[in-house]
């Protein structure tokens, strides 16, 4: 069996196109998450020389592109480039830190004053979405509005001396949908949440038909394996599930979901789950924390069609945020395939009946020469509906 070792890349790109790499680090950090929009890295590098001596890396070449890679040396091992974005801060002492944000950091900067709809003209929101963020210099993948009916025309949307980041929350809360820098590019996605599974994403090609596998192990016994033998029942790829929890309990006691006309706003409908007497007895919970979300939906249907559109979607957000489920963290060997929004089986050796599928919300990658190549990933439950049929 071959031996991999871990291996990075950080490369520097200057505003004159220079290419430089760095050729030694201390430490670098990655963070990727699909709650929020913009992603962040960290290098540290060990310089014992002075600033000046590092003439690409001093204070001043804020602004420069960096490209951070991550792989294996070894028997069918690549790099893969997990972060590209813009340097934004350079410390001005020893030791070096390089601190940068991906493409959205643009979006932080450029401020702009505009209202849309006007006239009577209805836009959709990711027509909307477009605009404010070509106003950054910055590639949209919005949902083509004929190709979603998830996608709304609000009557109108205005932006006083608002940054692009400013605005793009706005329209994102409005609508309830997600933006994020599509990671390792410099496009922005903006959508459905769960792009995914929902298959709007990855750009091109069909989505990713391997599923990654994360095994809590038993620790129980020494993990053995032999060619054409199968893994030990101990056996276990995650490094420490400590942060890992399992959730049991119902949180919640009810779900409320409020359903908005996409054409006329000023009408909604309510949908509450559970309602009645029986599905409190159903679900087996107490009077307790409510959670309310708005949705907006075409009354096109009728009134009533809403409303029972109103309460299934509130049953499947109780079903959602009360389904048991494991909660919080686990750190694993490095994979620089491994992003936010991937999918992947996570099992337990000892409490198998709790297997099943999961998403990365977030994807923390570290590399040190004495720590090697490690990722964190923080783990959320996607909706029944999105999972595979199996």
């Amino acid at each position: 069996m071959a031996v991999l070792l871990p291996t990075f890349e950080v490369k520097i790109i200057s505003s004159s196109d220079e290419v430089r790499y760095v050729q030694a680090i201390s430490q670098i950090t990655v963070n990727l998450s699909s709650e929020k929009p913009c992603d962040s890295a960290e290098v540290h590098v060990p310089a014992t020389k002075k600033i000046e001596d590092l003439e690409f890396l001093k204070p001043g070449k804020e602004g420069s592109q960096i490209e951070i890679g991550f792989g294996y040396i070894g028997e069918n091992a690549e790099k893969a480039t997990v972060f590209v974005g813009v340097i934004d801060w350079i410390s001005p002492d020893l030791p070096l830190v390089i601190k940068a944000e991906d493409a959205f950091t643009k979006a932080k900067r450029k401020y702009f004053t505009e209202t849309y709809c006007k006239g009577g003209k209805r836009l959709y929101y990711s027509e909307i979405a477009q605009d404010v963020l070509s106003r950054a210099g910055l590639t949209d993948y919005c949902m083509p509005a004929a190709e979603t009916d998830l996608d709304a025309r609000p009557r109108s949307m205005e932006f006083k001396n608002q940054t692009v980041a400013q605005a793009m929350a706005k329209l994102s809360e409005e609508i309830q949908w997600v933006h994020f820098c599509i990671p390792g590019t410099e496009r922005v996605y903006f959508g459905p949440d769960w792009p995914y599974l929902r298959r709007y994403l990855p750009i091109s090609g069909p989505p990713i038909s391997k599923v990654l596998l994360y095994r809590i192990g038993s620790g129980r016994e020494r993990s053995n394996y032999e060619a054409g033998s199968k893994f030990s029942p101990s056996w276990g790829n995650i490094i420490s599930a400590g942060s890992l929890k399992y959730r049991t309990d119902k949180p919640y006691s009810k779900a409320i979901c409020n359903l908005v006309d996409r054409e006329q706003q000023n009408k909604s409908v309510k949908g509450e789950y559970p309602e009645t007497e029986k599905e409190y007895k159903t679900e087996k919970v107490k009077e307790g924390q409510e959670f309310s979300f708005t949705r907006i939906y075409s009354f096109d249907q009728g009134k009533k069609e809403a409303e029972d559109r109103a309460k299934e979607l509130a049953k499947r957000k109780f079903h959602e945020l009360n389904a048991a489920q494991y909660e919080g963290s686990f750190t694993t060997f490095g994979n620089p395939k491994l992003s936010h929004s991937h999918r992947f089986w996570l099992e337990s050796a000892e409490h198998p009946s709790r297997n099943g599928y999961y998403e990365a919300k977030a994807v923390t990658f570290n590399y040190s020469p004495q720590g090697g190549f490690r990722t964190t990933v923080e783990v959320r439950k996607p909706p029944d509906e999105l999972l595979p049929k199996e």
